[in-house]
């Protein structure tokens, strides 16, 4: 009855992956869906380009394909797959019918319910990544690269996701409480930022922590552009860089040296 369950589970992520691939399409086919509205009509300065955003997302679908891959291989052979199948659970296929969800409601114009599906993918894959970090033995390199590393990429460009739209939503729909776009922009990075300096410090998640990365890259470059008139916002992000990439050789050494990091 366990080996029925453990199948049962692989067989789900492989039609999860089938949903969010679906998804993934018609993302790329309207490349638009993408770009959030919200963000662009509130919190300009921080509306990245397609170019950075596709490439994220072509990652993303090349990591979860991975790991789908990796969980199948479990059918024919019994190891530490079924352990992972049995940590994620149905939550894999859960994540890719709210990712699809989440690309149809903005195709359809709900930002409203875009938001809020972010918002349950997020609690989603918080609960995938806890379930995968709980084990407190040392993961085999194979499980951090087709599973972990996967899972830690997508949670950290979601989380720059909600975290954007979420206070852009707020400043237009307050007229953000009296304070300056400058302000909101700057307050989201700072936001942002300290959700990398968590990865790091409670895990060293080099993989969630580059994602944030990516994003700022993307603001920086936007404001150094030629005529866009927003160094502030760009000064704001490289500074933002450069905390996280000083803390992570920090945390690095914290780690080995004195063992106060868990293992991955």
């Amino acid at each position: 009855m366990k080996k029925i369950k453990k199948r049962y589970l692989q067989v789900l992520n492989i039609l999860g992956f089938i949903i969010f691939t679906v998804g993934l399409v018609k993302g790329f086919l309207n490349t638009d869906l993408f770009l959030s509205p919200t963000v662009a009509a509130s919190i300009p300065r921080l509306g990245l380009c397609a170019s950075f955003v596709i490439p994220m997302w072509v990652i993303i679908g090349l990591s979860m394909f991975s790991f789908c891959l990796y969980q199948s291989q479990g059918f024919f052979r019994k190891d530490e797959r079924e352990k992972l199948t049995e940590k994620i659970g149905p939550l894999f296929f859960m994540a890719g019918i709210l990712n699809t969800g989440w690309l149809l409601a903005r195709h359809f114009k709900a930002i409203h319910i875009s938001l809020l599906i972010m918002i349950v993918l997020l609690a989603v894959l918080v609960k995938i990544y806890l379930n995968l970090e709980a084990d407190a033995r040392v993961s085999s390199a194979s499980e951090i690269l087709w599973v972990k590393l996967p899972f830690r990429i997508y949670l950290g460009w979601t989380m720059v996701i909600v975290i954007t739209e979420l206070a852009a939503t707020i400043n237009l729909g307050w007229e953000g409480f009296g304070f300056s776009e400058i302000y909101w922009a700057v307050a989201v990075m700072a936001i942002v930022v300290a959700s990398a300096f968590v990865f790091l410090q409670r895990r060293l998640d080099l993989a969630a922590s580059a994602a944030i990365l990516w994003f700022l890259l993307g603001v920086a470059i936007r404001g150094f552009s030629p005529g866009s008139g927003e160094i502030t916002i760009a000064v704001s992000a490289l500074v933002g860089m450069l905390i996280i990439v000083v803390s992570a050789p920090w945390f690095l050494v914290r780690k080995y040296v004195t063992g106060k990091i868990k293992g991955s």
